[in-house]
């Protein structure tokens, strides 16, 4: 059997060369504020690993990334291991560029520092008044140079990147730098939105990439994991201050407050930190969503204001029409569209403290049931929704009627009178429930998780 020894080691990665691929072993090191500490933080690699590999298929059509396969089973008889397994990927390889690419969507962590003293993230001008983990009105691109072990980083403008990548590829440092920038910002989007859909806001993230061997631009090394991200949750956010997070800003929150830390946790913290991993990857990826459980839907109090470039073709937006009182609606027109939209963290705060595990979640927003449900499943099972398992509100029985609207556009436009769905087991389904209508909502049973292709049925 080939031995193999790391050609290269990170704070957290090993690499080993293995002829015309790498193989890239996650170890259960951590690392914070570019020191390795001293704790290991067992099974950290392998979630790493497995969420790298969840948005490397997530992203694959919006990037292309350097991932060749997981499977230990693919790779030399040496890392057919325990060692190995589950941590390890086998990767193209890449020239890689010397910047971290940095992107923000919330300011918080050395953004906000850096804001409170001057107004500005990395020479970008923000808006005044922001507080504490706003949201930006854009993301924003914030690169900075890769450090080598027991160096640190530094930030740099994208001006000052185009020089730098100017040194490594002469005559392409403006085109890389763009480049780099335009992949940084589109990947974030879509992971962020996706993520929102989970429950989890991802504050900031950074990507690296590399070129392979026909000059294409690649995704490399690792992608949104809690090392390299701050992801917090849905429930509970609001601007103003810090916010609990899913990722190592436990650790680092730790190391701060105790600064004769001499670079170790102790075991609680450890512990703590691997659960909040384990948490946020089950979230991400619907992992523990099995055939069988039980789809809840939360009524929801009309269109929500998704779908109005569709409402706007079908009523005449007149003061006169808007005013006119409908029988079956029980209201005006205006009033029917415009009623507030329902807001559910309470409702699922209420479900989390009754000691309910909510397996996946769906907030119906634009696209409606056909492109947010699946968002919440993972490969092998099929969300089957029954549509006459609740009340559709008779705003979109008279949309659909006036505007000769098919109904399977309904129901791919308009939240349809179920604004959120939860994925649920069903020992747990009444529980949810109660939970649910003690915060002020309307909570249905309107499906099942079944084996099968990713996607949903209405039937």
């Amino acid at each position: 059997m080939k031995e193999f020894k790391p050609i290269k080691e990170g704070k957290v990665r090993e690499v080993y060369d293995n002829g015309d691929s790498l193989i890239i072993s996650a170890t259960d090191r951590i690392s914070a504020f570019d020191v390795i500490l001293k704790n290991e933080v067992k099974d950290k690699g392998a979630i790493l690993t497995q969420m790298s590999k969840f948005w490397f298929n997530l992203t694959e059509n919006t990037v292309p990334n350097h991932m060749i396969s997981t499977d230990v089973k693919d790779m030399p008889e040496f890392f057919q291991n325990e060692k190995y397994a589950g941590r390890s990927m086998m990767c193209k390889k890449l020239e890689m560029f010397p910047v971290e690419c940095i992107v923000r969507g919330y300011i918080t962590g050395s953004g906000w520092a850096s804001y409170k003293e001057n107004g500005t993230v990395c020479g970008i001008k923000l808006p005044e008044g922001l507080k504490e983990s706003d949201k930006l009105p854009e993301p924003i691109y914030t690169p900075s140079t890769k450090a080598e072990i027991g160096d640190h980083d530094e930030n740099i403008s994208f001006e000052q990147s185009i020089d730098h990548l100017e040194k490594y590829f002469p005559g392409k440092g403006r085109e890389y730098a763009e480049k780099l920038r335009d992949n940084t910002i589109a990947l974030y989007k879509k992971c962020a939105e996706y993520a929102l859909s989970k429950g989890i806001i991802i504050a900031d993230t950074k990507f690296e990439f590399g070129l392979d061997e026909d000059g294409n631009m690649v995704i490399g090394d690792e992608m949104l994991t809690p090392d390299s991200s701050r992801f917090w949750p849905v429930e509970g956010y609001e601007p103003g201050h810090g916010q609990p997070s899913f990722d190592k800003q436990f650790a680092r929150d730790w190391l701060t407050s105790h600064p004769d830390n001499d670079w170790n946790l102790p075991d609680d913290i450890v512990q703590k930190t691997i659960d909040k991993y384990l948490q946020c990857y089950k979230m991400i990826t619907g992992e523990e969503l099995k055939a069988g459980d039980v789809l809840i839907g939360m009524a929801s109090t009309g269109v929500h204001s998704n779908g109005f470039s569709l409402v706007r073709k079908v009523f005449d937006m007149t003061k006169e029409s808007l005013d006119t009182y409908y029988e079956e609606l029980g209201t005006t027109l205006g009033e029917a569209l415009l009623a507030p939209t329902r807001i559910y963290v309470k409702a699922l705060k209420n479900v989390k403290n009754a000691g309910v595990t909510v397996k996946a979640c769906s907030h119906i927003t634009g696209g409606g049931f056909y492109e947010n449900v699946p968002r919440m499943l993972k490969d092998g099972v099929h969300a089957v929704i029954r549509k006459d398992s609740y009340p559709v509100p008779p705003i979109f029985g008279m949309m659909q009627k006036k505007g000769q609207i098919e109904e399977q556009m309904m129901y791919n436009t308009f939240n349809m009178g179920i604004g959120m769905i939860v994925a649920v087991d069903p020992a747990d389904a009444e529980k949810a429930m109660e939970a649910m209508r003690a915060a002020g909502d309307t909570p249905y049973i309107i499906g099942s998780i079944e084996a099968g292709e990713k996607g949903v049925t209405l039937c």
